[in-house]
């Protein structure tokens, strides 16, 4: 099954999506609405925060969520924004 539109901080509570285990989940290029680039460096930090939130939830959400060989995929850019999600 491929699911749309999923609150990634809530999937194991989600009723359209909780009823099933999934071999695979995966999160492709995940990010909050922050402005990534803007040239102001609280906004920047206040982003990176908010997305290292994101990925933290999400994993959380999708462990419960797998079979037991399960596997979690993630993708990301390779730019300094997402190198400072670590």
């Amino acid at each position: 099954r491929i699911r749309f539109e999923v609150d990634a901080t809530l999937m194991s509570v989600d009723n359209t999506i909780n009823d099933t285990v999934y071999q695979y989940i995966i999160f492709n290029f995940p990010h909050t609405p922050h402005i990534q680039g803007s040239g102001n460096p609280e906004e920047v930090e206040i982003s990176i925060e908010a997305n290292r939130f994101l990925l933290s939830a999400f994993f959380f959400q999708a462990k419960n969520l797998l079979t037991p060989d399960g596997e979690i995929h993630v993708t990301l850019k390779d730019t300094y924004t997402y190198q400072n999600w670590k």
